[in-house]
């Protein structure tokens, strides 16, 4: 009986420390991907409020057009995941 008791609380330790270690590899912000331009018109790559979007080279910096900037709240209220997941 003691070692059942015995491999519960183990199994309970080593879960418990596993979702610790989970934990601490999540960035802390969301890494912003861009793509360096080299040519002007090519396509390129830019992470938007976390969600990428197909962009157009204007001189050497990547433009997506103009949008109005989320506030403050919307940006701490909206997981940081394109489409809500």
């Amino acid at each position: 009986m003691k070692s059942i008791a015995y491999v519960a609380a183990l199994l309970l330790l080593a879960s418990f420390t596993r979702g610790e270690e989970e934990r601490e590899e999540m960035p802390a912000g969301h890494h912003i991907q861009k793509r360096s331009c080299n040519f002007k018109g090519e396509e390129c790559t830019k992470d938007v409020d976390c969600c990428t979007m197909q962009c157009i080279c204007t001189t050497n910096d990547c433009k997506c057009g103009k949008r109005p900037r989320p506030s403050e709240l919307r940006k701490y209220f909206t997981k940081r995941t394109c489409g809500g997941t």
